[in-house]
C-alpha cells in the first residue's frame, strides 16, 4: 500500500477550505503545491493534541532503490507544524527528498547523487459559519538535478472556500504559480492560474456524486495542468505544449466501503 505524505496530509489538517470532493482531477492544492505524492514505505509520528490545540508531525521516507545499475537510495523526510481550533487552523509543513528531483505516487524520478527536492508550505484557514471554511496557502518548492547542475525555485499562493450544507457542498478554488528561478534569475513566462468550481451531493453516509469544472492557463513557457499530462486528439495522445489553455470537466458517484 501507499501513504500520503505530509504536503497531501495539511488538506484535512488546516486546508480544509482547498480540499477537493474527488481524485479524477487534480485539485488546486496540488496545483500550486505541485510535489506532493503517495509513498511506499514509511515511518509517521503524530504527537498527542497540547496547548489546546497544537500537533507536531514527523515523517520518514524510506524511499526505494531506483536508477539502474547505480541504485541511488532514494528517501527523505517531512515535519508539519500546526495548531487548530473550532475557528481556525494554521500550519505549516516542510519535506525534502535526496537523490532525487521529484516524488509522486510511489515513483522517484531523476536520481542521482547531489539531487533534492526541497517543498514548503505554509497556510491556514478560517471557519466563519458552520459549514463554510476559507483557506489561504503559500508554497514554494525546490529543485537540483545533480550536485553540479543548476537550482530550480518557483512559488506559488492559493485562495479557495468551501461550503456544506445538508446534504449540498461547494467549493470554488483559485491558485497562481509564479515564473520559475534557475540560479536565482527569473525564467520569464513559466507560471500560470487555475481556478476550479466544484459541487457534491450526499446521497447517503457512504456514497455521493460530484461534478466540477476546472480551467488553466499558462504561460507561454509552461505546462502545468490540473488533471492531465497528455492531451487526447484525434492522432491519439501528445503531451501538453507549453502555453497551453485547458479546460476540464468531471462528474462521478464515489462509495466508501
Amino acid at each position: 500500500g501507499q501513504t500520503n505524505d505530509l504536503i497531501w496530509q495539511s488538506r484535512p489538517d488546516y486546508m480544509k477550505g482547498l480540499d477537493y470532493f474527488n481524485e479524477t482531477v487534480d485539485g488546486i492544492h496540488k496545483y500550486t503545491t505541485a510535489k506532493e505524492g503517495r509513498l511506499p514505505n514509511i515511518a509517521q509520528y503524530e504527537s498527542p493534541k497540547f496547548l489546546g490545540g497544537a500537533q507536531v508531525k514527523a515523517l520518514y521516507d524510506f524511499g526505494k532503490k531506483v536508477g539502474g545499475t547505480s541504485n541511488y537510495n532514494v528517501q527523505g523526510y517531512q515535519a508539519t507544524a500546526l495548531y487548530a481550533t473550532k475557528m481556525f487552523q494554521v500550519g505549516a509543513t516542510y519535506k525534502q527528498n535526496n537523490d532525487s528531483t521529484e516524488t509522486g505516487d510511489g515513483g522517484y524520478s531523476s536520481p542521482a547523487n547531489g539531487n533534492f527536492l526541497k517543498t514548503y508550505i505554509v497556510g491556514g484557514t478560517v471557519t466563519p459559519i458552520a459549514g463554510l471554511d476559507i483557506s489561504a496557502l503559500w508554497t514554494q518548492w525546490k529543485t537540483r538535478v545533480d550536485a553540479t547542475a543548476t537550482e530550480t525555485k518557483q512559488a506559488a499562493f492559493a485562495l479557495g472556500a468551501n461550503y456544506a450544507t445538508g446534504k449540498h457542498a461547494f467549493g470554488v478554488h483559485y491558485g497562481k504559480r509564479g515564473d520559475a528561478k534557475v540560479n536565482g534569475a527569473s525564467a520569464s513566462e513559466t507560471g500560470g492560474y487555475a481556478v476550479i468550481g466544484q459541487y457534491k451531493y450526499n446521497l447517503s453516509k457512504q456514497t455521493y456524486a460530484h461534478a466540477s469544472v476546472g480551467f488553466n492557463r499558462n504561460d507561454k513557457e509552461a505546462n502545468a495542468t490540473i488533471g492531465t499530462t497528455k492531451l487526447t486528439t484525434s492522432q491519439g495522445t501528445v503531451s501538453l505544449a507549453g502555453g497551453a489553455k485547458v479546460t476540464t470537466v468531471t462528474a462521478g458517484i464515489r462509495t466508501n466501503f
